[in-house]
């Protein structure tokens, strides 16, 4: 796609209302929140006295300086200096002034965090609970130790100038680096010895791996590495870590599509918004020649309700409900108003899981879709809550009127999506049978009972 189309569509997004492409990986880019880990280790044997200068990657996990890399590229380590991608630090200020230190560290888990003392020169990256497909894009940053080989000789500065290869995701499989079970992430992304510890990015630079290892064979006497696989642990494991340990982190849980998907998904949607706007006008053009002006007037005034209701939703072409379903006073349950008529021909049941296997299940009867059930982590009523910490505490709101179901999120942190398409904050969609709805990690099939 050539730049002027690019342009076009992002000015047709900012028009219509819908969010802006991500911003999709650049190698061109510095690679901030990548950093560079010096460690100066004392060497093992009397007859060595002295130091020694070890180099790894790491990356930034929050504002507050918080750093991840390997167990193993700080292990020993007298001193420890992290060096911002871009920058250059003289090899004695790195050994005399150390800026980091070790907070937690697990050989097993091969992980390690640190934490720097001057935490505003560094950019946090963000997480992604979601990984690439096989056969995805990832990207591999770090500084491997074979790219300093034609540096300058006797240069006593080191500069952090992170080396980035591209490849695929070969596979997500439970494995071990050493007797623990934890999830890995196999790709074709090439890395050796001093990528450790540096991030594996998605198409929309988002962190889906630690990289860890490349792929050994042993040819004879001789133990080389195989071509093409190379390994990170899955991001996932050191989130753990951190939700034990209370560190906070940034990450989401949306599939990425790469930028140009999205700018082709906008002008499908463009066009399709085009032909419904012009059968619509076609239609009350042929009524105002059948019906009297004030039925004219009021239907023009519908349809420029539900046009402005439905141009900023990504509810996958289902009409936006009436949003006049208000909040109750003193309390927090949300009612459908005076006009919902008899009751519902059905009540519900959700059933599903969270994005680590906890089930969830819940019974909604007809009486408690005409008042309108709100769902979350503290709802009003208790047989609807969701024991999850990334849903909200009043996260979306599900009732019936004229024979719909209707759902409206609430302006919930981590949203609300139905069939993956997200319901934009205080709009309602019509929802069916068997539907898939997801509130923040929390997915649910809804099934009419």
């Amino acid at each position: 796609m050539n730049q002027l189309s690019r342009a076009v569509l992002i000015v047709l997004a900012v028009l219509v209302g819908w969010p802006l492409p991500a911003e999709a990986f650049d190698p061109q880019d510095r690679q901030d929140g990548v950093v560079q880990i010096i460690n100066t280790r004392k060497l093992p044997t009397k007859r060595s006295p002295g130091i020694s200068i070890g180099r790894g990657t790491g990356f930034v996990i929050n504002d507050d300086g918080y750093v991840a890399t390997n167990h193993h590229v700080i292990k020993g380590g007298l001193r420890l200096y992290v060096n911002p991608d871009g920058s250059t630090v003289s090899l004695v200020t790195a050994v005399r002034q150390p800026n980091a230190k070790l907070i937690w560290a697990s050989s097993e888990l091969d992980l390690a965090i640190l934490k720097v003392n001057d935490p505003d020169t560094f950019t946090p990256v963000t997480f992604a609970k979601i990984l690439p497909r096989k056969g995805e894009s990832v990207f591999a940053v770090g500084y491997p130790g074979a790219a300093d080989q034609n540096n300058i000789k006797g240069s006593r500065d080191m500069t952090s100038d992170a080396t980035v290869t591209d490849g695929v995701l070969s596979r997500s499989y439970l494995g071990s680096w050493r007797k623990t079970p934890l999830q890995l992430v196999q790709h074709n992304a090439e890395i050796s010895w001093g990528n450790s510890g540096g991030p594996l990015f998605d198409e929309c630079r988002r962190v889906i791996g630690v990289n860890t290892r490349l792929a050994p064979r042993k040819i004879g006497k001789q133990v080389v590495v195989a071509p093409g696989a190379f390994f990170a642990s899955n991001i996932s494991e050191l989130m753990k870590v951190l939700d034990e340990r209370k560190i906070s982190y940034s990450s989401t849980n949306e599939r990425c599509l790469s930028q140009e998907d999205q700018l082709q998904n906008m002008l499908r949607n463009s066009i399709f918004i085009g032909i419904a706007g012009f059968l619509v006008l076609t239609a009350l053009l042929v009524v105002a020649l059948r019906r009297p002006r004030e039925k004219v007037v009021q239907l023009v005034e519908r349809a420029s309700r539900s046009f402005r209701s439905g141009s900023g939703s990504s509810g996958g072409g289902r009409p936006a409900a009436p949003t006049n379903v208000p909040r109750g006073s003193g309390d927090a349950t949300v009612r459908a108003g005076d006009d919902t008529g008899s009751l519902p021909r059905f009540g519900l049941t959700l059933d599903g899981y969270d994005t680590e296997g906890k089930k969830y299940k819940a019974q909604i009867d007809k009486g408690d879709l005409v008042q309108g059930v709100t769902i979350g982590r503290e709802p009003p009523d208790p047989r609807f809550t969701i024991h999850n910490d990334e849903v909200s505490r009043q996260h979306a709101t599900m009732y019936a009127k004229d024979g719909m179901l209707y759902v409206r999120d609430e302006d919930s942190t981590n949203g609300t999506f139905l069939n993956g398409r997200s319901v934009r904050p205080r709009y309602s969609e019509i929802a069916g049978n068997g539907d898939e709805l997801r509130f923040g990690p929390v997915t649910v099939k809804i099934l009419f009972v």
